[in-house]
């Protein structure tokens, strides 16, 4: 988040998942930097701010192990967030941080057991010298360009699918197009997973 908002002049207000808000030290930090929860209530009461959305969760963060080979799962809640959300619409911008999964490495247990009983699985972040400081490392962010999404209460699934589209086509543009100058991850490619 701090990488991202002195990359981004407009400072955006960062979306967290709510299991982020359970965790004690975790729900300081978050609150300390000004992330709020990932609920579509949040985005509808910030509806005139920049937002910055992270699809995906726990379940996707050990599956991106290095900066080569870059796993995008099919999330597609923040699309719909903003066909539903009354107003002029948004504007979906696709970044891309080359370099971050050298910042934390992560560690999840993966049980049904556990997910069922407390909503979510364990994990922990393993940074320099404890889960919260990062490391030393290169890091690149690039944007693309904006996708317009209307306000559009009576929407469809293809609706969904053909915004969701135009953003992922985006992210692999942007990709493709800025991996060669970010050289150090030259060979950088994506895999696309439908569903989980």
């Amino acid at each position: 988040a701090m990488s991202f908002a002195a990359f981004n002049p407009w400072n955006p207000m960062m979306l967290m998942a709510d299991v982020c808000f359970r965790v004690p030290i975790t729900r300081e930090l978050a609150l300390w930097f000004g992330c709020v929860n990932a609920s579509r209530k949040s985005v509808q009461a910030l509806k005139h701010r920049h937002i910055m959305v992270l699809p995906g969760g726990v379940r996707e963060m050990g599956l991106s192990t290095d900066n080569d080979h870059v796993i995008v799962v099919q999330r597609k809640g923040f699309v719909r967030t903003a066909l539903e959300t009354p107003g002029e619409g948004f504007h979906i911008v696709p970044v891309f941080g080359f370099g971050v999964n050298n910042v934390h490495s992560h560690l999840t247990l993966r049980s049904e057991f556990v997910k069922k009983i407390i909503g979510f699985n364990l994990f922990t972040s393993v940074g320099r010298t404890d889960p919260w400081a990062p490391r030393v490392t290169r890091v690149c962010h690039v944007s693309g360009s904006p996708i317009y999404v209307p306000y559009k209460p009576d929407f469809t699934e293809s609706d969904v699918e053909l915004y969701y589209n135009k953003f992922y086509d985006e992210l692999k543009r942007i990709v493709n197009k800025h991996k060669a100058e970010c050289s150090f991850h030259a060979n950088t490619e994506m895999e696309y997973v439908v569903g989980w």
